[in-house]
């Protein structure tokens, strides 16, 4: 039970930080094409975080410690960044928020697979409480109308608050047990390897694909709010959350049954994006919004089963905790800063149809990978 609050609570940071980190800067007068900057210094930093704090959690056993370290850390300097009023403090503020915040998801993600021993199964139904946290916790603050969007200070108090209880709850999860595999010293460089060539090639199929969903979480809460016209950010993101739980509990069924491959997840989730993308670009409108975000069950929730699943087949057992932080920082922090950095230029220049539109065909790409290699990325490790 307490890995489920964990992950309830842990999780439900996100409902201020993703949506609503956009917003911050741009009350803070900021323009479109310096959003995109700002937010590629945090997802930049968001890069570091994983893999740094991942090397260090992974060598130590040290998972439990710095997710609550980091869960401190970084809703500190998220309230400080959002009522900063120096440019130079604020990009401090800014590396600091990405660099923690980022470490956080994959530190967790590693204690529930360590917890479940890499069952897909238990580990998405444990997970699955991470959104349902997400949900609950967003449909809260739609009914009491909070934060206001228009106050970071108000922004920023809801991230302590959430922050702060889930620190309470992560003083209860047991510390997790450091796994060491003995093996027989070999010359052979093939044969002290911990991934195989599948690894490379699906971080960079989802590498791609996440460089497209980047659209989605730096410019979709400002395209909502001046395209659409629809300023219940709260609501929007509760829609994506609660399609996405039930499709990732079935979604590791599936998996652990063996009934679907984990690439084929990946290439699902790659096709609904470059859809969902293209609802947005030509049927712009609260419906289709609204219809279009129900489609991240596919894009994050069969996405993100799937890409667990495929760590823990090409990555040894005893390196699954880097391989998870490997996926968060380069297949999906890197994607996110150049997403962000190339679609501020964008939306600028060009508007929010030529950005998803664009990204839309990123994904794509991602999907015939997916076709290309189909038999590398379908070949587990031995060990």
């Amino acid at each position: 039970m307490i890995y489920y609050l964990a992950f309830f609570f842990v999780s439900s940071t996100y409902v201020i930080i993703n949506p609503y980190l956009q917003v911050v800067l741009n009350n803070l007068g900021y323009g479109f094409e310096a959003v995109g900057i700002f937010l590629a210094f945090f997802e930049g930093f968001g890069i570091l975080g994983p893999l740094l704090v991942g090397y260090v959690a992974n060598k130590k056993g040290w998972y439990k410690k710095l997710t609550i370290f980091s869960l401190f850390a970084s809703s500190i300097s998220f309230y400080l960044l959002s009522c900063v009023n120096s440019y130079f403090v604020l990009l401090l503020l800014l590396i600091a928020t990405g660099f923690f915040f980022r470490a956080i998801a994959p530190l967790l993600d590693s204690i529930g697979n360590l917890a479940v021993h890499g069952d897909s199964s238990k580990y998405t139904k444990i997970r699955s409480a991470g959104t349902m946290g997400y949900v609950i916790v967003s449909a809260l603050l739609s009914l009491i109308k909070k934060p206001d969007v228009a106050s970071n200070k108000s922004i920023g108090f809801w991230l302590i608050v959430i922050s702060f209880i889930a620190i309470i709850i992560m003083l209860f999860v047991p510390k997790e047990e450091k796994i060491e595999i003995i093996r027989p010293k070999s010359k052979n460089r093939k044969d002290n390897q911990w991934y195989n060539k599948g690894l490379v090639i699906g971080l960079v199929l989802i590498g791609l694909s996440r460089f497209s969903m980047s659209a989605v979480f730096s410019f979709l809460s400002l395209y909502s709010i001046k395209v659409v016209g629809y300023t219940d950010l709260t609501t929007l993101n509760l829609v994506a959350a609660f399609t996405e739980f039930f499709v990732m509990i079935y979604s590791g069924h599936l998996l652990q049954e063996k009934k679907v491959k984990p690439l084929h997840l990946l290439m699902l989730g790659s096709f609904a994006i470059t859809v969902r993308f293209f609802i947005y670009a030509f049927l712009p409108g609260v419906k289709y919004l609204l219809i279009a975000q129900a489609l991240h069950s596919l894009c994050y929730g069969a996405f993100h089963a799937g890409a667990m699943m495929f760590i823990n087949k090409h990555v040894r057992l005893d390196k699954r905790g880097v391989g998870i932080s490997l996926y968060y920082a380069l297949a999906t922090g890197l994607p996110s800063v150049l997403g962000s950095t190339i679609g501020g230029v964008i939306v600028s220049k060009f508007g929010f149809n030529t950005l998803f539109i664009s990204y839309g065909l990123v994904s794509l790409v991602a999907v015939f990978i997916g076709f290309i290699f189909h038999k590398t990325l379908n070949e587990e490790i031995h060990y």
